[in-house]
């Protein structure tokens, strides 16, 4: 699933997710859903379990986007972020969340240029 917050963000995923990629030459209509809104309300709704999100897009919702899915990411699920390097100020308290034995997972810094978190779902609890 994409989460894109407004119609005219929506053409990015669709150029590469919509019916070209993903009718019946590859196989994955399926698999893809783009959704219009807030993250925070449209994620809301998502039933588990989750084995991978990819958290890029808006660095001051990175953490309460994590936290309301966490319960749902089975063990082993992974978190990618992307820019963590790029806006340090924007992902301080979700790095440190992240890090922390408490949230549930084991997360690193992957050597990109811009900096992405990496990060692995190591318990049911926490988060």
């Amino acid at each position: 699933m994409c989460v894109e917050a407004t119609a005219r963000n929506q053409g990015i995923p669709k150029a590469y997710w919509g019916p070209r990629c993903t009718g019946e030459e590859a196989g994955l209509s399926a698999f893809v859903e783009i959704r219009e809104g807030d993250a925070l309300e449209t994620l809301r709704e998502l039933d588990g379990p989750i084995d991978l999100l990819l958290n890029d897009g808006f660095p001051m919702l990175a953490l309460d986007i994590v936290k309301l899915l966490a319960p749902r990411m089975r063990p082993g699920a992974v978190v990618i972020t992307d820019n963590v390097r790029t806006f340090p100020g924007n992902y301080a308290d979700y790095m440190a969340y992240m890090r922390s034995p408490e949230s549930g997972f084991c997360t690193t810094l992957l050597p990109y240029k811009s900096g992405t978190g990496f990060s692995v779902r190591c318990a049911g609890e926490g988060a």
